[in-house]
């Protein structure tokens, strides 16, 4: 069953999810976690992941239970949006090749600034950015359970390659010190100091990237210009040496 799961396009991890959530019926998504074998770090990432593709919804908000969606209704429903999604691409691509075409060889200068929307949007390239750093990492961001969660194994992979992280926490309680705990026990330095609506990333001074949230989609800017870069890395700087060590 988890092949065919694979082939429709859910990973392992979300595969494993689905078929404990429809076998066992709602369940915490530390009972997922435990009853399908899947890291406790990642187990909520790929139940919003569920979510999204219409696989999981959420019966209860505190604490969080997810509930399987009905197998036939959830099966018909992602391969009939796949289905849409691959049309247009299709046309999509057809259209900008045919325009290729015509103008030939187009020679474009590197981009600098680029725009996204969404949260999800924002995790794949902070993900990369986390995983492509070299040296130094810096975050400064709101530290919820889901982000700091979405992070923590990649930060894991960072620190083993001798990155030096360091994360300013924009909101600090009971609610995520077990996490916090855990982060700091991988070297990541961590300090506190209250900022809104914004988290900001930085990958060896020479990229970085900008989620605005005070909108309803959150925003998400990823800036691959050094020197900009470098300016927000003597924001961090300047906000890190003014921040509460916890």
């Amino acid at each position: 069953m988890i092949i065919k799961l694979k082939k429709l396009g859910l990973s392992p991890y979300e595969a494993k999810s689905y078929i404990v959530l429809v076998k066992f019926g709602p369940l915490s998504g530390k009972n997922i976690a435990k009853k399908a074998e899947v890291p406790p770090t990642s187990v909520y990432r790929n139940l919003e992941s569920l979510r999204e593709k219409g696989f999981v919804q959420i019966l209860q908000k505190e604490p969080l239970i997810y509930q399987a969606v009905d197998p036939e209704v959830a099966i018909t429903h992602y391969v009939n949006l796949k289905k849409v999604i691959w049309e247009e691409i299709e046309q999509g691509a057809i259209e900008e090749l045919a325009a290729v075409k015509e103008i030939g060889v187009i020679n474009k200068e590197k981009e600098v600034l680029e725009i996204y929307g969404g949260r999800k949007q924002g995790y794949i390239i902070g993900k990369r950015l986390i995983e492509t750093a070299h040296q130094e990492f810096l975050l400064i961001g709101s530290g919820s359970q889901q982000s700091m969660i979405d992070i923590i194994h990649s930060l894991r992979k960072a620190r083993k390659r001798k990155v030096v992280c360091h994360y300013i926490l924009t909101n600090y309680g009971d609610n995520n010190k077990d996490l916090i705990a855990e982060v700091k026990a991988l070297g990541v330095r961590i300090k506190y100091y209250p900022l809104k609506n914004f988290s900001l990333l930085i990958k060896d001074g020479e990229e970085s990237l900008i989620a605005l949230k005070q909108v309803k989609e959150r925003i998400i800017l990823n800036i691959k210009d050094k020197d900009l870069s470098k300016a927000h890395r003597d924001y961090f700087n300047s906000i890190w040496r003014k921040a509460t060590p916890i």
